[in-house]
């Protein structure tokens, strides 16, 4: 009898493990238009952990774990690549069994527009972290000062 509560003890943790997960949607434009055929890496530790292909959909879908911090990369053919920041390291264990759902706005840029600075997709577009109560959060600070640098002071 008690090796069955043990393994059901055990079963329900996994299944509560399984469960804890963050997931981000996003969605992909360029000039307030859709944009498709959007390539997707995610990173963790100079290692990539996924990848995968918007195809005919204008967004994604992305399902991380709890514990790491990742960099997601996103790249089209007419624009230059950019990636977002997730970092998952500072969710305490106890609200690691709440299912976390992100939404984020990616919009793109023509790498060949003369009024954009490519030179800032060196840093991350986004940030995202948990708010310390019960959910995943953009840093809106940094991405409305990131924002203000993509398009080239105009000269007068």
């Amino acid at each position: 009898m008690k090796i069955k509560s043990i393994l059901s003890l055990l079963l329900f943790s996994l299944s509560t493990i399984s469960f804890a997960q963050i997931i981000i949607i996003g969605h992909n434009d360029i000039n307030n238009y859709p944009i498709y055929n959007v390539r997707l890496t995610v990173v963790e530790s100079n290692k990539t952990e996924q990848s995968l292909n918007t195809e005919k959909k204008p967004g994604f879908k992305l399902t991380l774990n709890f514990g790491k911090k990742y960099k997601v990369y996103v790249q089209h053919p007419d624009c230059p690549v950019m990636f977002f920041e997730v970092d998952a390291t500072n969710v305490p264990t106890e609200k690691q069994t709440i299912k976390m759902v992100h939404e984020l706005d990616i919009p793109f840029f023509y790498k060949n527009d003369e009024d954009v600075d490519t030179s800032v997709f060196t840093k991350p577009i986004q940030k995202i972290y948990f708010d310390g109560v019960s959910k995943m959060i953009s840093d809106t600070t940094y991405i409305n000062r990131f924002y203000r640098n993509v398009i080239k002071p105009q000269k007068k």
